[in-house]
């Protein structure tokens, strides 16, 4: 019997309709039972990688990952991040662990791309995208990559939609 660690208070209904809430160190759960919290979630394809991670608090992250953006997304990029380091020769706990960091970055990334998404409904596309190209222009100092540029500038503004225009007044102070 394989096992995972449940947070305590879930409601839990398996795949033959039977109900519970989970107490206190509840922590077994057989390979094909489907868990239901608020959506739907299956963790069929999921749970080999919870079986991989040991630590209960990176259990519940991914599982709260996988609620958030759905398991097709990050199983598929945790198993592509972990073959990555694999085939660079990283030992496999060693490579879960950095495919799960990694899986963690991606998943804060969505979560600032969600955060983009909702600053063009509010300020507008060509407002949003003249601060991702002034914000990629400035993130040239940490990478070529485009990419890295842009991913780096979408979460700085994430935090922060005026990032870019308050970095701008402070290096102007600065230069006093």
């Amino acid at each position: 019997m394989k096992k995972i660690y449940l947070k305590e208070g879930q409601k839990i209904v398996d795949i033959e309709g039977n109900t519970w809430e989970t107490e206190k160190n509840d922590s077994i759960v057989e390979r094909n039972i489907n868990i239901i919290e608020k959506n739907r979630l299956e963790v069929d394809d999921a749970m080999p990688i919870l079986e991989q991670i040991q630590d209960i608090t990176k259990q519940d992250l991914f599982l709260d990952l996988i609620k958030e953006f759905g398991q097709t997304i990050l199983v598929s990029y945790f198993y592509t991040s972990k073959k990555k380091y694999e085939e660079q020769g990283i030992e496999e706990n060693t490579a879960v662990h950095d495919a799960f960091i990694d899986m963690l970055d991606f998943g804060k990334y969505l979560r600032a791309e969600q955060k983009i998404l909702e600053y063009e409904k509010e300020y507008g596309e060509d407002f949003v995208q003249e601060q991702i190209t002034k914000g990629m222009d400035v993130e040239k100092e940490h990478s070529e990559d485009e990419m890295v540029q842009y991913r780096i500038a979408v979460e700085h503004l994430a935090e922060n939609i005026n990032y870019y225009q308050a970095l701008d007044v402070m290096e102007k102070e600065l230069q006093k």
